[in-house]
């Protein structure tokens, strides 16, 4: 699924530490902070930070009981494990009627080569060939899509992240990045790849989770994920387009 984080300005912004007044984090786990603790599920979320936005935490989980009054203004985590896919149209145009403006999307991600789906598929090393076609069919619509909502919105920018030529590039040229495996689970418990079931706690760990592209059947670790955000944050038009954060924020 694609993440969705909407950044909300202040119009006398001056500085990128200090000019986001709330940003609020739409998507499942890759940007989940807390909301499934709340609810009766077997998903469970780890906790991304947000320093480089110039917040000294993560937004909070929108369902946390501390989650009120003041705290909401600077912005709330609605992400949720195992979310999927809705009609996006209507949403975008709601967060655009709520004020609105800075608008990043997340396309979704090369998904066919996540440890999960090769052990599924019962593929030697490969990846799954029709899945990532059809991801590539649903990120070409997307991005048209977001580029029409910029021409029709009236001071909207939208931004299109291509999660799924970052995990491309990721799991391709892995070895340029100093990974030494890019299609096999450092959390396993069953699987060829250690992608057949989720990260629990009586999961074998690799001795250095550095050394690979995915923790656990699904998720990129944290050395790739910091790969991925200095990339979206600075980077050119090869990940992210028109602009990158960095730019969407002092725009």
């Amino acid at each position: 699924m694609h993440q969705i984080l909407a950044i909300h300005l202040w119009p006398s912004t001056i500085c990128f530490a200090h000019n986001v007044s709330a940003f609020f984090v739409f998507g499942d786990s890759l940007v989940e902070v807390g909301n499934n603790y709340y609810i009766d599920t077997l998903a469970k979320p780890q906790f991304p930070n947000g320093e480089e936005l110039g917040f000294k935490d993560y937004a909070p989980p929108f369902l946390s009981p501390n989650t009120s009054g003041d705290l909401i203004l600077k912005g709330v985590n609605y992400a949720s494990s195992g979310a999927g896919i809705l009609q996006s149209t209507g949403s975008f145009m709601r967060l655009y009627n709520l004020d609105a403006r800075k608008i990043a999307v997340s396309n979704a991600p090369k998904v066919g080569c996540t440890p999960f789906e090769i052990d599924l598929h019962l593929c030697a090393n490969d990846c799954v060939a029709l899945l990532n076609a059809l991801t590539k069919l649903y990120n070409t619509r997307l991005k048209s899509m977001l580029e029409d909502l910029t021409r029709r919105l009236t001071g909207s920018t939208f931004v299109y992240v291509d999660y799924y030529a970052l995990t491309e590039d990721l799991v391709d040229n892995y070895r340029s990045y100093g990974f030494e495996n890019a299609d096999y689970a450092c959390c396993e418990v069953i699987g060829r790849h250690g992608g057949l079931i989720p990260c629990i706690s009586l999961s074998r760990v690799c001795p250095d989770r550095t050394k690979y592209v995915f923790w656990d059947p699904f998720h990129p670790t944290e050395s790739a994920v910091l790969i991925g955000a200095k990339y979206l944050l600075d980077g050119g038009p090869k990940y992210i387009s028109p602009i990158n954060i960095r730019q969407l924020v002092n725009s």
